[in-house]
């Protein structure tokens, strides 16, 4: 009895990290209807996969070094607004699924103080789960969006670093400026890495 009673003062006050308690669905307005989390990550990959394959081109003299700089920028900044997304993403639905697990404290607080039924508590309980068993594997995805795309990086860890050490050898004979060279060889080796951390090399 002393425990519920001491729940019972908590209700309606209780705050985590300076918040008030939320009600079930308050902040699912936040979140974009339709997440296509796959497409974005098929885009990130593609983009990936094009930026390789441009690389290879340059050093065969397929493209020429004008061409190659200005296509190549705009697919790595197309590449920076999706990276953007994503992370803006991931933390909106992290964010979403912490306010849920504080919304499920809360509802067992006011059934346990007698504010709501037995009957009310499951009803939203079920529906504060749906949600969050929705979300989870959305963040998953996101947090890991190279494994949840439909094709993989074109290339292994040790060949994409093989490429980014012979654009940077080769690139400036081709015409290529020192920048363009820095920000490619750069941009090929978090390649590598991404690569190697999904364990596709």
């Amino acid at each position: 009895m002393a425990e519920t009673a001491q729940n019972a003062s908590k209700v309606g006050s209780y705050v985590r990290g300076d918040k008030p308690p939320k009600q079930p669905g308050e902040t699912a307005a936040i979140l974009p209807k339709k997440i296509n989390i796959r497409r974005l990550s098929d885009e990130l990959v593609g983009l990936i996969n094009w930026r390789i394959k441009m690389v290879r081109m340059l050093l065969t003299r397929e493209m020429t070094s004008d061409l190659f700089s200005e296509i190549y920028f705009e697919y790595l900044n197309k590449a920076k607004e999706l990276e953007r997304k994503r992370i803006e993403l991931s933390k909106m639905i992290s964010e979403r699924i912490e306010n849920l697990a504080f919304e499920l404290e809360q509802l067992s607080l006011r059934c346990e103080a007698g504010e709501i039924s037995a009957r009310q508590y499951i009803e939203q309980k079920l529906k504060v789960d749906q949600e969050m068993w929705t979300l989870g594997p959305k963040l998953t995805m996101l947090q890991n969006p190279y494994k949840t795309a439909s094709s993989s990086v074109s290339g292994t860890s040790g060949t994409i670093l093989d490429l980014a050490d012979n654009f940077e050898r080769e690139a400036p004979t081709l015409g290529v400026g020192a920048r363009t060279v820095s920000t490619v060889v750069k941009d090929l080796k978090r390649i590598h890495m991404t690569v190697s951390a999904d364990g596709q090399g």
